[in-house]
């Protein structure tokens, strides 16, 4: 199972333990703390989901009435410029003038498209930049990312379709019949959930579609590592400073717990980001190449992560997740090589 943003306490623990810790933090005014916590907690106790979403919104508000008392220094190593940025509120972090972000805009974005047997998939060109990645919260330090070099990322996420195209078989929990016996490289074509997001595999399992589908089609595919997904997400060098990967309103551009009626749904049906991308804030959460890593209070160049570790990041906001989950570094989760669920998928990097 993949690991939840739920508090470190024991599982049997009572709804009114997970709700006294949310309050303690709350009045420690941790306010970003308190609303991650009171947002995990949506997935424990449904049934009391408007108590929790009042206490979320107390968050929020609190919070940003903290950050706007604070806004006087320009020191960004102080703790004002440390506090993480609300989902509510623009996250001007690409270090790119608006002018030439315009003019970037401007030029027609570069793809690429590759078929596998039926199945056809586009990649888009990101130019190399530099971005300010982080939160603030723990293990999320804002920092200056420098991408040195272009690279090209999926239009989506991988589909149900391109899955089965290279694997032969549908691991997803989102499928026309959980025990329907699948044509081996064929896809049925009543298969309407087809063109969904791959979900249910684990970052082994990635490795092995990766390893396949470049046998399959000479190039060399591979997952994100989190500053190419983040930058990425955040519309490169195009970007519009968005709250979300492409809009101010989750609503147009991410399936969330809000919307998505407990499911995925089909890849491109939102609106994309600056880059042409789709659904990097909703739909399913996608794997990342590198371990989870606190980011340092330095500068980094082309960071892959540490060499070893136990636990892989994964990010962005899923069919599951609270609205809050589909910004772009409020939400630095991980799991373990083997692990899975119905949440995560995959994006494609070149």
């Amino acid at each position: 199972m993949l690991l939840l943003a739920l508090p470190a306490m024991a599982q049997t623990s009572s709804y009114e333990d997970y709700l006294s810790k949310g309050i303690t933090l709350y009045r420690a005014q941790k306010y970003q703390q308190a609303e991650q916590h009171f947002t995990a907690m949506l997935r424990k106790f449904g049934d009391k989901r408007s108590e929790i979403n009042g206490w979320i919104k107390k968050c929020k508000t609190a919070g940003k009435k903290k950050r706007n008392a604070g806004r006087g220094s320009e020191d960004s190593n102080s703790d004002t410029a440390s506090e993480p940025v609300a989902p509510s509120v623009h996250n001007p972090h690409v270090p790119v003038s608006a002018a030439q972000a315009a003019r970037n805009r401007q030029k027609e974005l570069e793809k690429r498209t590759v078929s596998v047997g039926e199945v056809t998939f586009t990649m888009v060109k990101v130019e190399a930049g530099t971005f300010i990645a982080g939160s603030g919260e723990d293990g999320s330090a804002r920092h200056h990312i420098t991408l040195t070099d272009d690279y090209y990322i999926g239009e989506t996420e991988v589909t149900q379709a391109l899955w089965m195209a290279v694997m032969g078989e549908n691991p997803s929990e989102f499928k026309e019949n959980k025990v329907m016996n699948f044509i081996k490289r064929k896809l049925k074509s009543n298969n309407k959930y087809a063109n969904h997001p791959v979900e249910n595999v684990s970052w082994n399992d990635c490795q092995l579609f990766i390893e396949r589908i470049n046998a399959m089609t000479g190039l060399k595919f591979r997952l994100p590592t989190e500053a190419e997904w983040e930058y990425a997400a955040r519309g490169g060098n195009r970007t519009f400073n968005r709250t979300y990967c492409g809009s101010d309103d989750a609503q147009e551009v991410a399936w969330f717990l809000g919307n998505s009626e407990q499911s995925t749904h089909p890849v491109a049906g939102k609106v994309p980001n600056e880059l042409g991308l789709y659904d990097m804030g909703g739909n399913v959460a996608e794997w990342c190449a590198n371990y989870i890593y606190a980011y340092p209070q330095t500068r980094e160049t082309n960071p892959q992560g540490p060499e070893t570790g136990t636990i892989r990041a994964y990010r962005g906001g899923s069919w599951h997740s609270d609205a809050s989950y589909c910004g772009f570094s409020l939400y630095r989760p991980g799991a373990g090589d083997t692990d899975k669920n119905s949440e995560t998928g995959l994006r494609l990097v070149m």
